[in-house]
């Protein structure tokens, strides 16, 4: 079955102050796996295809064409984030941010809560 993702690739990566924590969030679609590296374990699940299609619906949702390239609030500590989405024709589409985020931000921090849901998941 293709695969309805917009994109092939999509990786997620944060830091927050002050404590310096970090998580990255990998999502292939060839493979249709989930990665998530924190600074303790990475994390790899491989979804079944109802978890897909789940997946799916959470990536629509976030709209990341209508992302700009850059989000800043001019905050002394807090959270900095980037993303790079990666096409199947090889363009790239990168966005960043301090403090700062999209409007659909809370839709994304609804994909995030999903993946780490999965990696819990028993099949």
């Amino acid at each position: 079955m293709k695969t309805e993702m917009p994109f092939a690739s999509l990786t997620y990566s944060e830091r927050n102050w002050p404590e310096l924590a970090t998580e990255k969030l990998k999502i292939d679609t060839a493979n249709r796996k989930i990665v998530i590296d924190t600074k303790d374990e990475r994390m790899i699940r491989k979804c079944t295809e109802s978890d897909w299609l789940k997946l799916e619906k959470y990536v629509a949702a976030c709209k990341f064409s209508a992302w700009e390239k850059e989000y800043f609030e001019p905050v002394l500590d807090g959270t900095t984030w980037d993303i790079e989405i990666v096409n199947a024709d090889g363009n790239t589409m990168e966005s960043h941010g301090c403090n700062g985020y999209p409007v659909e931000w809370k839709q994304f921090l609804a994909l995030k809560r999903f993946c780490h849901r999965l990696m819990k998941k028993d099949d």
